[in-house]
């Protein structure tokens, strides 16, 4: 896990553009997507999660919901997940996608400082 996690890479990040799509209505249900390249590692070894939240001076300041994003695709090393959402609250909100390492060895997500954010 240390040895490979400083390069596992971002290919591509999937979320609804308003400006393309339209405002998201309250209950409409919305795919986010995020596809990495995990290098040496599978999608056992890798969680995702989208974090909604307030920002306030550059920053989420507070967050609203954290929602777990499941592997979908798995192919040579490039994995994709994905998770649908249920549009519940009205409003403006930031967003950013999270990644840390799962093993059943690892008791606590804080064991490593192996977050990283997308």
């Amino acid at each position: 896990m240390l040895r490979v996690w400083d390069f596992i890479t971002l290919v591509k990040i999937e979320v609804p553009d308003p400006s393309m799509e339209g405002a998201l209505k309250l209950g409409d249900r919305y795919s986010v997507g995020v596809t990495l390249d995990l290098k040496d590692l599978s999608s056992a070894d890798v969680g995702v999660e989208i974090i909604f939240g307030e920002k306030e001076n550059n920053k989420i300041e507070k967050v609203l919901d954290v929602i777990a994003l499941k592997p979908d695709k798995e192919i040579g090393g490039i994995t994709h997940y994905r998770a649908e959402i249920d549009a519940a609250s009205t409003g403006s909100f930031e967003f950013a996608f999270r990644i840390f390492p799962t093993n059943p060895m690892l008791p606590h997500r804080q064991d490593f400082n192996l977050v990283r954010w997308m």
